[in-house]
């Protein structure tokens, strides 16, 4: 296993969909795992001319994500806030912008009164200009030199219009880290530490699966994150938790994942 470290920047900053809402549209505070995996995924159709749907015939026609290809060699990424202007004890503060929506779709023909096809909708956003922050994708050994080259045409993570570029990437080692008590600045699910010490933010996350990018599915496996404003403590669960080690950072990782 090999990790692949990607340093990017953000435009203007990002916004990231929660599931279940529909007329307020709340953004997650971070990029969850699925995200930082469909981005890079996106790149790589790009690259390959891979259709943005793919179709796996098992008995019936299921519609998938093409991310369904890359989750197969690259099964969780985790994120870092990496930049220096960032506040501590405050860290990405979401704003909410109202935009007109079309409600035509979701009414019916004979119920829509003249000139009422549209409403205001809250659309959450995360601001922050020239943002820094560090991906770090866990990729299978023969695919890291591959994918290293992909990460270089990752130019959005969010909705499209969150532009980014890559500024960075290494390709490194991964080797298990045998103390209980770590220090990270990558996030992690809440469950997997007992004690974590520092200045955090907490937040539902999203995590990959491939029910999750399964076309107009709903089975969202949701979970709440530590994400570190900066360098966290944390004492790991020892029955739920690995903690990982590339040599420059120090990663907490559900054992599921890497079973």
């Amino acid at each position: 296993m090999k990790v692949l470290k990607v340093h990017i920047k953000l435009h203007w900053g990002f916004s990231v969909r929660k599931p279940f809402f529909s007329a307020s549209q709340p953004s997650f505070k971070v990029p969850p795992p699925t995200t930082l995996i469909g981005a890079l995924s996106r790149a790589l159709a790009y690259s390959k001319k891979m259709p943005e749907v793919l179709v796996i015939s098992s008995g019936k026609k299921t519609y998938y994500s093409s991310t369904i290809k890359l989750l197969k060699y690259c099964k969780w990424a985790s994120l870092a806030l990496v930049d220096e202007n960032l506040l501590p004890r405050e860290g990405l503060v979401e704003t909410h912008d109202i935009m007109r929506a079309v409600i035509a779709p979701y009414v019916r023909r004979e119920n829509i009164p003249r000139g009422m096809l549209y409403a205001p909708q809250a659309h959450g956003r995360i601001y922050s200009p020239d943002l820094d922050i560090l991906v770090t994708y866990f990729v299978e050994d023969p695919y890291a030199e591959q994918l290293q080259k992909i990460a270089w045409g990752i130019t959005a993570l969010g909705c499209k219009e969150s532009i980014a570029s890559t500024v960075d990437i290494k390709v490194l080692n991964l080797k298990e880290y045998k103390e209980n008590i770590v220090k990270t600045r990558f996030y992690f699910e809440k469950d997997l530490a007992e004690d974590v010490k520092g200045d955090y933010i907490e937040d539902y996350l999203t995590l990959p699966s491939e029910e999750h990018f399964e076309l107009a599915s709903t089975k969202y496996t949701l979970t709440t994150f530590i994400i570190p404003l900066s360098v966290v403590l944390a004492r790991i669960n020892p029955d739920k938790a690995l903690a990982l080690s590339d040599g420059q950072d120090i990663y907490i990782v559900n054992k599921e994942v890497f079973s």
